[in-house]
């Protein structure tokens, strides 16, 4: 949006939103397709630089154990899935207004992306948990 205190034909923006959601949920078939498409493109262009950066393996002096990348496969429902996402989150948003305002980042700062990804592994079998009598009698 604009920020206004421009001069002459100078026009000044400022940032109106700090995220997008894109959903084709609840959607006539051509937006739920646009949707498709555009929530295709964003994680191509997002795997991909995941893919250079740690494939660079090259990190400016003092970053060099900072990088991470790590994967868990937890049972988890729905909800708690929704739950586990929103904490992680929770956890990033002291930091999120540094995206927008210089003088909160401190000395050293360097962008650093953290991509959050939760997904059903339909590649993976749940085996449900034996009961436990099983467990006691050991059948």
């Amino acid at each position: 949006k604009e920020a206004g205190g421009g001069r002459g034909r100078e026009r000044p923006w400022t940032i109106a939103h700090r995220s997008i959601t894109v959903s084709g949920r609840d959607q006539e078939p051509q937006a739920r397709l646009a949707a498709q498409a555009l929530s295709q493109v964003w994680h191509e262009r997002l795997l991909d630089r995941i893919r250079r950066t740690f494939a660079r393996n090259a990190w400016p002096p003092g970053w060099e154990h900072a990088p991470q990348s790590s994967s868990s496969v937890l049972y988890l429902t729905a909800g708690e899935t929704e739950q586990v996402a929103a904490a992680l989150l929770e956890v990033l948003e002291p930091y999120m207004d540094r995206r927008f305002d210089p003088s909160l980042r401190p000395a050293g700062a360097l962008p650093v992306e953290f991509a959050l990804f939760g997904f059903p592994r339909d590649d993976l079998t749940a085996v449900p948990p034996a009961s436990a009598e099983e467990n006691q009698t050991g059948e």
